[in-house]
């Protein structure tokens, strides 16, 4: 007989466990799969008192000024900061030094 190690085994089983999963869904599933004879709607009418919104409340058209552009930010295993600015048309400058964190940090917002 061949000589396996712990991983195949492991992969072995956890394929087996997934197929065994996937044949008990499979089975419990197919008897329930019929199609009604007449669908029936799920929701019933509004009632007639109801109101449209108001649709002057959520328009846009008062908005002032400009939405934040952000630039982008990386670091790398070091801990060094590096920052990319938004050109103005659509993409990002160059890398420049954006400082110095911990390389433990994980996520910075």
């Amino acid at each position: 007989m061949a000589k396996t190690s712990g991983l195949n085994t492991r992969r072995v089983l956890a394929r087996a466990t997934a197929a065994a999963l996937t044949a008990a869904l499979v089975a419990t599933g197919a008897g329930s799969a019929v199609a009604a004879d007449a669908p029936v709607p799920s929701a019933s009418k509004a009632p007639l008192d109801v109101k449209p919104s108001d649709a002057s409340k959520f328009s846009t058209a008062d908005v002032q000024g400009y939405a934040p552009i952000n630039g982008l930010y990386g670091m790398n295993s070091g801990g060094y900061l590096s920052s990319y600015a938004p050109d103005g048309y659509g993409g990002l400058t160059g890398r420049s030094n954006a400082g110095q964190v911990s390389p433990d940090t994980k996520f910075i917002t």
